[in-house]
């Protein structure tokens, strides 16, 4: 869609001062993180991939358009120099002034689309704000996708019409056995998401069995919430199991054998980037190291000393293991303590992008199972 070389006809000359305030004709003021300078053809181009951001200026050929509220600019705002706010280098690593096909800018869109990919989008305040998903929908396709493949599928009932889903694939030889668990609060959806693209892609080790619950909070969903729809959070149930949904799940999990491997998927909206937790009391070799070299290709990696008040490393995060400190466990403390002796929680940054944060889980998995089927 760029041009081969040079820039297109329109393009106007003009400086970067000129990413400035400015009011479209919905009468929001806006700041825009990334002015795209040229016409019709670039704004085609760009407009749809840059949506994600929380403002783009696109300048040229006397039209100038604010893309994400879909309106025309009516009135820049001509302030002073010292008014003038730029992107900050911690926003965009790369020029905020883009041309297509000038040397030393992004001059594919692949690689625009890739720089993108790995920003924060500034979306989160003091809450997930981020896209959404109809869970309902997700959880039908990854019934008739698991159908297809002939998976076994569960249905593990609970009162009123609701229900959680469980599927398991066990290869006539099994070496190793994988736990996988998601959706266990409301406001993250990468996981479901990473489940369903792995269930479709059908892409799995013979020698590795495998236990999904793709969403343990289908209620959560609906209300874009941490809690189910009785303000529990069940991530925090797996001593006392008082909700229905964390009852019902661990009924089913005493009937299953016991895993080599499990991984919770979850995600974090004050992340900087992707982290996981390790619980390995019997100091088995680690996939925490592996996870995240394969992880950084795809999602930035939060490298901070401390994370959530753990000390961390590069990402890593291997918190004393102590349940009887601890009244309200976490799934993966039950699974430590009754079904598995490796247990690794993976947390995306959910300010970035969905299909960043998707991705991640689905490498993340990916380097496990390969891993394993070694």
């Amino acid at each position: 869609m760029f041009p081969d070389k040079g820039p297109p006809p329109e393009v106007q000359e003009r400086t970067a001062a000129e990413c400035r305030p400015y009011r479209n004709s919905g009468g929001r003021v806006r700041s825009p993180l990334l002015t795209v300078f040229g016409g019709p053809r670039v704004a085609q181009a760009v407009s749809l991939l840059c949506r994600r951001l929380p403002s783009l200026l696109i300048l040229g050929s006397g039209k100038e358009w604010d893309v994400e509220d879909n309106v025309p600019i009516t009135e820049p705002l001509c302030l002073p120099p010292s008014q003038v706010l730029r992107p900050p280098p911690s926003v965009l690593p790369f020029e905020p002034l883009v041309l297509p096909g000038y040397p030393g800018y992004c001059t594919e869109y692949s690689d625009l689309e890739r720089r993108l990919d790995m920003q924060r989008l500034g979306r989160n305040n003091g809450r997930y704000c981020g896209e959404t998903i109809e869970i309902g929908s997700v959880l039908q396709r990854l019934e008739a996708v698991g159908s297809h493949h002939k998976w076994t599928i569960e249905h593990l009932e609970l009162p009123g019409m609701e229900r959680l889903l469980a599927l398991s694939r066990t290869p006539s030889t099994v070496t190793k056995r994988v736990y996988v668990s998601a959706g266990i609060h409301g406001d993250e959806p990468a996981g479901p998401l990473a489940v369903c693209q792995l269930l479709e892609e059908d892409n799995w080790p013979s020698s590795v069995g495998i236990w999904i619950c793709p969403c343990l909070n289908p209620s959560g969903f609906r209300l874009n919430s941490r809690e189910n729809a009785q303000k529990a959070d069940l991530n925090r149930d797996y001593w006392h199991l008082e909700s229905d949904e964390v009852a019902r799940h661990v009924a089913w999990l005493e009937k299953q054998p016991t895993f080599d491997v499990t991984l919770c998927l979850h995600e974090d909206w004050e992340a900087q980037g992707f982290y996981l937790y390790e619980l390995n009391p019997d100091e088995t070799p680690s996939l925490a190291e592996p996870i995240i070299n394969a992880v950084a290709e795809v999602c930035p990696i939060d490298r901070s000393s401390t994370i959530e008040g753990w000390p961390a490393d590069n990402g890593v995060l291997r918190p004393p293991f102590r349940p009887e400190e601890r009244p309200g466990w976490p799934e993966a403390f039950y699974l430590v303590l009754n079904k598995c002796r490796q247990s690794y929680t993976l947390e995306t940054p959910s300010d970035y992008p969905l299909k960043t944060r998707v991705q991640a889980q689905v490498v993340a998995l990916r380097q496990v199972l390969e891993s394993l089927a070694r």
